[in-house]
């Protein structure tokens, strides 16, 4: 006599496997979140870097670049002309818009000009006493938060950065207290900052080789 599995086995079968896939898909969709991030960070940090000695090659060393502080939160123009000049020209596959928002906190006042890459990213550029750069490593997607889905970059322009020129570090992942170098070159002060300053989190990251830790604050 053959023997085969009855309705409820089967049901309680399928039940099971349903417990088993909402428990680990949450954990799985997030691994794969840190690994696509942690790529494109990369990439993105390579790709300005890149640009930025290839630029220097052709428009002198960085500190002798014509930069001009933007202290108008609706004027995009200074940022595009410096962008155009000295950064763009040494990036391939972009597309370049400007007037955009960043709906975070008080950056939600400034126009930005956005740079989005091929890979569905967007670098937010805005002209401060530093080039600010805001990279979403997603685009426009959900959750467009700090230390998730958005990181704080900057271009080193004004003094306060000196140490870090004499470095050679003029395109900086931001920490939490950037212009002081036994800090902004400690991981633990760093990781342990980004817990609760979500600016911080991009150079937490670098100084783990742009991965993510089992433990990060933040979902993605």
């Amino acid at each position: 006599m053959k023997k085969a599995f009855t309705l409820a086995e089967i049901l309680v079968t399928i039940g099971i496997i349903g417990v088993v896939a909402a428990l680990t898909m949450p954990s799985l969709i997030q691994n794969y979140k840190k690994k696509e991030y942690s790529t494109r960070l990369k990439r993105f940090y390579s790709t300005m870097s890149q640009a930025i000695k290839l630029s220097e090659i052709d428009n002198d060393n960085i500190t002798n670049w014509d930069y001009s502080l933007n202290v108008d939160k609706e004027l995009t123009e200074p940022t595009e002309k410096f962008l155009k000049k000295y950064i763009l020209p040494y990036i391939k596959q972009y597309e370049l818009s400007d007037n955009e928002k960043l709906n975070i906190g008080s950056l939600a006042q400034y126009n930005l000009i956005g740079v989005k890459f091929s890979d569905g990213s967007i670098a937010y550029f805005k002209n401060g006493s530093c080039l600010d750069i805001y990279y979403d490593v997603n685009g426009k997607n959900p959750p467009n938060k700090m230390g998730a889905d958005v990181y704080t970059f900057a271009l080193a322009m004004s003094g306060d950065y000196t140490y870090l020129k004499n470095a050679g570090k003029t395109f900086i992942a931001w920490g939490s207290y950037t212009n002081i170098k036994e800090k902004y070159e400690n991981y633990e002060f760093q990781y342990n900052a980004c817990k609760s300053d979500t600016w911080a989190c991009a150079r937490a990251l670098q100084m783990n080789n742009w991965e993510y830790p089992k433990d990060y604050p933040y979902k993605l």
